[in-house]
This record gives structure tokens, C-alpha cells and sequence, in this order.
């Protein structure tokens, strides 16, 4: 009886010591994150939502009677998560049975992760899941958002316009053609005019033109593709069970 209450205790210890190591944002089913690194990333999380308005959640686990995205989206849907009434955010499901990263976004989290941005994500992040580093799988993964959210905000923002075109080479070309055009108008207003007309040089009915022709040379066709406008967002969007809209896409690994 003894022995069966140690067992018991040790079981239930060992149970509590699981679950203390799940956050609001980190879902770690399968227990391969540490305590430490739990914390870590939850409050990498809160400085995401505090900064940038988009909620990140990451959940590690194996997904059963549904797909990868089915899961993400109503994972995401079914616990409140995201900020403001569009609920801005992203998930990243790691789906150990399947073997796939999955990452869904909703709101705000659409126009940052574009499907070029999720891909170059996914670039960087399966290695990690392949190579079974999962809390660098999810940090990276973290800071690849926190990157494409920063770029987005110093863009639209008037203030982050400014700083945004001083960081690049465009103010700095249209000053360099503005002074030469300056120097050129300058210098054709600022150029002698000729004090002796061509009259003086030449005798009056000298010359007489009595023989015209037209002459077809070559011609010159210029073709310009119009592009059609590209679509924004995270491009193919779909709705989710709970009527919420999701875009994503997921790779193996």
C-alpha cells in the first residue's frame, strides 16, 4: 500500500511537472521544450503582442481525425486567440504524427505573412524540426514573424516612411538628378546667343530646292507588357469551421 501511494505521488509529480512547462502561446504536448525555454518563447510571444498587435501560438502535438490545417485553424479559433475584432495572429502547428509544419494565419497576421514570406519561413525553420531542435524550431520561427511584422509597420506608417525611404538609395538618386537637371537648365539659359544672323553669311536666293522625295527607311515597333496587379495578402485565403478566414500553407519534414 505503501509503496503504491509512492508510485502514486511520483506519478502525479512527475504529471504536474509536464503540464507546468505549457503557456497560453506554447503548446508543447509532446514535452520537448524545457520549463526555461517555455518561458522564454511566452515571453517572446507577450513582447510580439504588446509590440506589433499580432498574436503568435505555437503548438507542438499530434494531430489526429483531421488535417494539419484543419487543426491549426480551429485550434487557433476554438481558444480565443488573436488581438483586436479580427483577431490578428498566426499559428505554427508542429504535427508530430503527420510530420508537418503548418502555419495559419487570421486578420492582420494575412497581410504580413504573404505566401512568399511563409515559404522563406518555412526555408529557415524545417531544418531545425528535421534535426529534432525544437525550441530553436520555434524561436526561429518567432523572430522570422517578428521580422516581416517590423518591416510592414516602419512602411505604412508616415514616420516609418520617412525612416524606411532614408534607409534606402531612392532620396538619394532623385537629389543627384535633380542637381544635374538644375546645372543643365542653368547652363542652357546662361549660354551666349549668336549676335550675327545666317542671312550675313549667305546670298539672298542662293538656294533653291528643286527636287523632294520621301524615302521609307526602317521601322521600330516598341512592345510593353501591362502586368497584371498582383493580389496582397497571403494570397488564397480559406474559412475555417468556425467562420473565421485563414490563410497558411505547411511543408513536411
Amino acid at each position: 500500500m505503501v509503496a503504491f501511494v509512492i508510485v502514486l505521488f511520483v506519478s502525479l509529480s512527475y504529471v504536474a511537472t509536464l503540464e507546468a512547462f505549457q503557456t497560453h502561446n506554447i503548446v508543447d504536448d509532446k514535452h520537448f521544450l524545457t520549463q526555461e525555454q517555455v518561458e522564454k518563447l511566452q515571453k517572446k510571444c507577450d513582447d510580439m503582442i504588446s509590440r506589433l498587435h499580432i498574436e503568435p501560438v505555437i503548438v507542438i502535438t499530434d494531430v489526429a481525425d483531421k488535417t494539419t490545417m484543419e487543426f491549426a485553424d480551429d485550434y487557433y479559433d476554438a481558444n480565443g486567440y488573436g488581438v483586436g475584432e479580427d483577431h490578428s495572429g498566426l499559428l505554427m502547428a508542429v504535427d508530430m504524427q503527420n510530420r508537418t509544419l503548418w502555419i495559419s494565419e487570421t486578420g492582420k497576421g494575412i497581410d504580413i505573412i504573404t505566401d512568399k514570406r511563409r515559404e522563406a519561413i518555412l526555408d529557415e525553420v524545417t531544418p531545425f524540426a528535421t534535426g529534432h531542435n525544437y525550441f530553436e524550431l520555434c524561436n526561429q520561427f518567432l523572430s522570422q514573424v517578428d521580422k516581416y511584422a517590423i518591416h510592414d509597420s516602419q512602411t505604412t506608417s508616415y514616420a516609418g516612411k520617412i525612416i524606411y525611404m532614408a534607409k534606402t538609395p531612392f532620396p538619394y538618386v532623385v537629389s543627384l538628378a535633380g542637381s544635374i537637371l538644375i546645372v543643365l537648365c542653368w547652363t542652357a539659359v546662361s549660354r551666349p546667343r549668336a549676335t550675327v544672323e545666317k542671312a550675313a553669311y549667305e546670298e539672298s536666293g542662293s538656294f533653291v530646292l528643286d527636287h523632294a522625295e520621301d524615302r521609307f527607311l526602317t521601322e521600330t515597333t516598341t512592345s510593353v507588357r501591362i502586368e497584371k496587379p498582383s493580389s496582397g495578402g497571403g494570397g488564397g485565403t480559406h474559412v475555417g469551421s468556425s467562420g473565421t478566414t485563414h490563410s497558411g500553407s505547411g511543408r513536411s519534414f
